[in-house]
């Protein structure tokens, strides 16, 4: 018997809706299988939930590479539907590169110069909330707040800002299966990100 056969596996599938909503259950499951683990919806892939592995895996670049994709898709296979983030999709040293561009963008200095700025829209926000009398804490902050103070740090127009929410939460769904959460996401997505995402969908079915 090989040491892949006595990998632990689990019927759990990290993407159903359940898990997204709720998914510290299925973590303390994950983590009490064993270091590494097998998810019968997904048995060419290999799992780890306890953070000694997980540390592990995101400090290994050289065994465990970002660039070809962070979800279920290998983009050396087939190609992806937008282009690859220059962070979160690469290896050094393109991705120490962007990364060195990055801090210096993001550096205390920079943030704090834009500290006022944030605080001010978190007490206007905040005022205007209370003023209602009853608050949405997605639609009226969680939602709000991030599609004003951040789209102006980095000069966005207005117009249209709504849009980064639907892209971001198509993005998000794409790295997991072609399934019924990515269809609701993309077919709420402005028209052009739609198209591409169901482009990329008829490809991982030919394939």
């Amino acid at each position: 018997m090989n040491e892949s056969s006595q990998i632990p596996e689990l019927d759990i599938d990290p993407y159903a809706v359940e898990n997204l909503t709720d998914p510290y259950p299925m973590h303390q499951r994950m983590r009490e299988a064993g270091p590494v683990l097998r998810l019968k919806p997904y048995p060419s892939l290999v799992a780890c939930a306890r953070h000694e592995q997980v540390h592990a895996v995101l400090n290994d670049h050289e065994n465990f590479i970002s660039g070809a994709g962070v979800g279920l898709s290998n983009f050396n296979l087939e190609p992806p539907w937008r282009p690859k983030s220059l962070i979160l999709e690469a290896d050094p040293p393109l991705h120490t590169r962007t990364r060195a561009v990055l801090s210096r963008i993001l550096s205390p200095k920079a943030v704090t110069q834009i500290r006022e700025a944030f605080t001010a829209e978190a007490e206007a926000l905040l005022d205007r909330c209370m003023a209602k009398g009853e608050i949405d804490g997605i639609h009226d902050l969680a939602q709000r707040y991030p599609l004003k103070v951040f789209p102006d740090a980095v000069g966005v127009e207005s117009d249209g800002r709504e849009n980064l929410l639907l892209y971001g939460d198509m993005v998000f769904n794409a790295m997991g299966p072609r399934n019924d959460v990515l269809a609701r996401s993309a077919d709420a997505s402005p028209r052009h990100a739609v198209h591409r995402a169901r482009a990329g969908g008829r490809r991982n079915r030919l394939q």
